[in-house]
């Protein structure tokens, strides 16, 4: 019997993961991304202000500066599109 690239396996759990989470990508923006997104503008940005902000801040009680940083990446790139933010997550 043939023995298969062990880096087919990886391979295979990431088309296994996105295939099951694929459907995420039609979601909108729920549970606290109203708070932490839609009416935040803090994060829209890498101006100095802004991540002083993300380092500095505990928004509904969380102290996550890398967090803000990604996120703020996505509305760099997307903008408000939730589904920028939900491939992103993928």
């Amino acid at each position: 019997m043939r023995k298969r690239p062990a880096a087919l396996l990886p391979v295979g759990i990431f088309l296994v993961t996105c295939a099951a989470f694929w459907p995420a990508l039609q979601g909108g923006f729920n549970w606290d991304d109203d708070i932490n997104l839609v009416t935040n503008p803090r994060y829209r940005g890498f101006d100095a202000s802004q991540i002083g902000w993300m380092f500095t801040n505990t928004l509904m009680g969380h102290y996550m500066p890398f967090t803000w940083l990604t996120l703020a990446l996505d509305h760099a790139i997307g903008r408000m599109d939730p589904w920028g933010y939900h491939l992103a997550s993928l």
